[in-house]
């Protein structure tokens, strides 16, 4: 069955859990893994989908290729919410402006959904958020809804400081806890031989101590 996860790694600061998410990028991409990474900040914090909006931007800027296959796979009010955002869509016309409706919001909300999905049906899909703790809400979002579809293959890896864990976050945690492909990474100083096998724990579905 296909499904998507999500890994959230906690480490205070200094103790590896950047050179975690560059080692996953540096070990799946060659295995054909679409690997994407973003750093997310205090000041996007609460713009509406940014996290995820850098990434395929990021995306579409090096596959240029893969942009007509989703234009003519997903439904068009969806293609059209998305070219307000994602400037690499821009090929179909940038649209300026920002969903400002119900409808439109939802409209751009199912479409990154979907276009998640997509790309991961075609190649297995990483996103890997350092500073996991600022993702906006738009992206949190997007994330618990690949948590519930059974299709596609994202896996979603987030860094975070636990010190920097707010009430927000927290609140996010707890939703997340009761799904079967969500979990929890603990990480202490690693060496590099510890790296690779918790790099192996955290894609494999296994819990470190497992590995």
């Amino acid at each position: 069955a296909e499904y998507s996860t999500l890994s959230v790694i906690f480490g205070e600061s200094g103790v590896g859990k950047t050179r975690i998410l560059l080692e996953l990028v540096k070990r799946y991409q060659p295995e054909g893994m679409i690997c994407l990474l973003e750093r997310c900040t205090k000041e996007n914090a609460l713009v509406p989908y940014r996290a995820l909006i850098s990434l395929l931007d990021k995306y579409f800027e090096d596959n240029p290729s893969s942009i007509a296959p989703i234009r003519d796979n997903l439904p068009a009010e969806q293609m059209e919410a998305l070219r307000k955002v994602v400037k690499r869509l821009s090929e179909f016309g940038m649209i300026e402006g920002t969903p400002d409706s119900k409808e439109a919001r939802l409209a751009l909300y199912q479409g990154l959904l979907n276009l998640l999905v997509f790309l991961s049906e075609k190649q297995p899909l990483l996103l890997l958020f350092d500073e996991f703790d600022n993702v906006d809400p738009g992206t949190m979002e997007v994330v618990k809804g690949l948590l519930t579809l059974e299709k596609g293959r994202t896996s979603v890896v987030g860094a975070v400081a636990p010190k920097n864990v707010d009430d927000r976050f927290r609140a996010f945690l707890a939703e997340m806890d009761p799904h079967d492909h969500f979990r929890r990474v603990e990480l202490p100083s690693l060496d590099r031989s510890e790296t690779t096998t918790m790099i192996s724990a955290i894609l494999s579905g296994r819990a470190p101590s497992e590995a």
